[in-house]
């Protein structure tokens, strides 16, 4: 799928620059007031292909923004602060539950924080967009700092697997199907979810007596 996923960016990629070319060519003739690129759609197009054009943009936008917020949300919870969790999971099969719950909560008060920038004026949003256009950068070099850190220090990412199939550790703590204790070889959690008992005589699914 490399090669499908790179033909899927370069088309992202073309129609990006074909759109920054003619934004760019509109806005040479002049400056831009306020309404961003709704005016120069609207402008520029008139009122039925604008109108129209600019309902797209604002759908497409409408949706990148709850997904922009949704993505920061779960990194700030997951890797930076996780103690910041208002909701905290009593067992490990409800943390995808606790984790949807504080994204809604955080991302409310975060969609909230960035309609009052909004609605305060179109001055301070582009003012703003220098701190944002800095955490871009900021998280772009992050992305090739992390690169050049696994090559020196690769990760240790344990992966329980079946044959080809992966394993989740729901309901086991070993990746293993028997462990030795005493002297003695006993079954692990994980034998007991494949097989009728945890006797090692015992009759066992067939893809995991294969495997």
């Amino acid at each position: 799928g490399i090669l499908q996923s790179l033909v899927i960016v370069g088309m992202c990629c073309s129609c990006t620059m074909l759109t920054a070319i003619s934004m760019s060519a509109i806005a040479t003739n002049g400056v831009v007031p306020a309404g961003g690129s709704y005016y120069m759609i609207s402008r520029s197009l008139g009122p039925e292909f604008g109108g129209a054009v600019g309902l797209c943009f604002y759908l497409g936008t409408t949706f990148a923004g709850s997904m922009y917020i949704l993505g920061t949300i779960e990194i700030l919870l997951t890797y930076i602060v996780p103690k910041a969790a208002i909701f905290v999971a009593e067992h490990k099969e409800d943390e995808v539950d606790a984790l949807l719950n504080n994204m809604r909560v955080y991302g409310t008060c975060c969609l909230v924080l960035m309609a009052i920038v909004v609605f305060v004026g179109v001055k301070y949003v582009n003012k703003l967009a220098l701190v944002f256009l800095a955490c871009v950068i900021l998280s772009i070099l992050a992305i090739y700092a992390g690169v050049i850190k696994t090559i020196f220090e690769p990760p240790d990412f344990p992966v329980c697997l079946l044959g080809n199939r992966t394993l989740q550790n729901h309901a086991f703590d070993l990746c293993m199907k028997t462990e030795l204790k005493d002297n003695l070889t006993v079954t692990t959690k994980l034998w007991s979810l494949f097989c009728d008992g945890p006797d090692l005589n015992a009759t066992c699914n067939d893809y995991f007596a294969s495997n």
